[in-house]
């Protein structure tokens, strides 16, 4: 009797089982056609839904904040700008910008960064310190667990959707910004700590005599094209921002965003252009002498992506 009793559970534990499993490749297959239906529209126009939208600003000292204290930098302004103008969801913006950041050390740790952060969008101001800085390369997490968790993430809805829920349940982290010993007058370490997470950065001069077959400029392009698409798979916006000054190696390294946002279609704002008959010859109250954004800069180019923004959200 009880070998009988023991063969029925058995049966309704595996339908039970065969039941989730077929509501799942279900559901995985809706949001899969969903996804795609969404990937489908029109480039820019971005989605605004959710309780509190993740924005992740990447870049190097123009977004962190060189000279000034880091509430004052874009980042932070934007997020008071928008939550306090905007009548859609507020957002929260976390500043990633290091001074010294190049494009190959960003791309090194982006897919990293699109888990831990899941940002549903991103802005990134990079480039100029290709120039001068050691190229990196790609470099997955040493942890199999948060490694298997990025792989799910990135082909798996149901697991985002699934994942989504469970943070959102969670308190929020904090991002901590500690910075290393200073060399001079710079620093060439930062590690910054999210929850549990922490992401090691920092910059390598070049060497006298370069580095043989090195194309900063090249890479550079290569280096944005490939941020754009690991974001796209994610599911997630990005958004190039040129540098707010032109001189110096900002003028060339414009040209470059400039020029991939238009051959791999995607969405620019080009401070550059907006700070240009502002600022003639770099000088104005907006940019330092160094050209890093003042905290009147700051504040205009928060104006300039809230404006942006709040036009691709259907906001008045």
């Amino acid at each position: 009797m009880s070998g009988d009793w023991g063969k029925a559970f058995l049966s309704r534990l595996a339908l039970v089982l065969f039941g989730v499993g077929l509501a799942l490749i279900v559901l995985e297959g809706t949001l899969q056609i969903g996804a795609a239906f969404v990937g489908a529209r029109p480039e820019n126009q971005l989605s605004w839904t959710g309780d509190k939208w993740q924005v992740l600003a990447l870049g190097d000292s123009n977004t962190y904040g060189l000279h000034l204290d880091r509430s004052q930098a874009y980042p932070k302004l934007l997020e008071t700008l928008w939550n306090t103008t905007s009548r859609n969801q507020h957002i929260n913006v976390l500043n990633l910008g290091l001074p010294g950041m190049s494009s190959s050390k960003l791309a090194k740790d982006f897919h990293r960064m699109l888990w831990v952060f899941h940002p549903q969008l991103i802005t990134v101001m990079i480039g100029a310190n290709d120039f001068w800085t050691v190229p990196e390369t790609a470099a997955e997490s040493p942890d199999p667990a948060e490694r298997m968790a990025a792989a799910l993430w990135r082909v798996s809805r149901v697991y985002r959707l699934f994942y989504m829920l469970w943070r959102a349940a969670q308190e929020p982290a904090d991002l901590q910004i500690t910075a290393g010993p200073r060399e001079g007058l710079r620093r060439r370490s930062w590690i910054a700590r999210y929850g549990t997470y922490e992401f090691e950065l920092g910059w390598k001069h070049v060497p006298e005599g370069g580095i043989p077959g090195w194309q900063p400029a090249a890479d550079l392009t290569r280096n944005l094209e490939t941020l754009a698409a690991q974001a796209k798979g994610a599911g997630t916006t990005l958004i190039l921002l040129t540098y707010p000054s032109e001189n110096g190696w900002y003028g060339p390294t414009n040209d470059i965003i400039r020029a991939a946002a238009k051959e791999a279609g995607i969405p620019v704002v080009d401070l550059g252009a907006a700070f240009r008959p502002i600022c003639p010859e770099g000088r104005c109250p907006e940019l330092f002498p160094d050209h890093h954004p003042t905290a009147v800069g700051h504040e205009r180019v928060a104006r300039i992506l809230a404006d942006r923004l709040m036009a691709n959200a259907g906001a008045p």
